[in-house]
């Protein structure tokens, strides 16, 4: 009997302690909670850990950063996680916008050291880094511009009177840019991250 009442309680502790370690997670994608569940299937696939925190995730593009901050990745786009993007999600003040969302200033900073130029406005990309107006037709595939950078092994464009520099890095098959503040990668199978 005793030994019963021994098992039994070590079932209930190890079952109590288990629930305990696989707590709910708070993990907010567009400023909605999304389920623990949902969190490991994300950290499953693409063998990260997603710390609990607040993110941004743009649905078209798969572009994904912390709330308040840039693009630091992309997943694949049309995922139902969260609520709907804002136009907020990554700060205010840049003028440019990307399927609704207003770009970082780092994101525009990185962008104007490999284009030489970026207007303020409202722009459309997909998952493929086809870029557009809104509402209008394509302009440029951003990934094939990095591609094409990473031909040369130092990037410098001159905006505004101001010498900015980078380098753009490649392989043949990922590409990546990199100056002082923001990095960004890109591989053959269309997914980027940035630092």
């Amino acid at each position: 009997m005793l030994r019963r009442f021994i098992l039994s309680s070590l079932i209930i502790l190890l079952g109590f302690t288990f629930a305990q370690s696989g707590s709910a997670r708070q993990v907010y994608i567009n400023g909605e909670i999304i389920s623990t569940e949902d969190v490991m299937a994300l950290e499953a696939y693409y063998q990260v850990y997603i710390p609990d925190g607040a993110y941004w995730y743009d649905g078209i593009s798969g572009l994904v950063g912390p709330q308040g901050g840039p693009a630091v990745g992309q997943i694949m786009p049309g995922l139902a996680l969260g609520g709907q993007l804002s136009p907020n999600a990554s700060g205010t003040g840049t003028g440019t916008f990307i399927n609704g969302r207003e770009l970082h200033w780092q994101e525009v900073q990185g962008l104007q050291q490999l284009l030489g130029r970026v207007d303020q406005g409202y722009f459309w990309m997909d998952a493929g880094g086809n870029i557009g107006y809104a509402g209008g037709g394509y302009l440029f595939n951003l990934f094939d511009v990095m591609r094409q950078a990473s031909a040369s092994p130092s990037y410098n464009r001159s905006i505004f009177g101001h010498e900015l520099t980078g380098s753009v890095i490649g392989d043949g098959t990922t590409v990546g840019f990199i100056d002082g503040d923001l990095g960004i990668t890109c591989g053959p199978d269309g997914g980027c991250t940035g630092w």
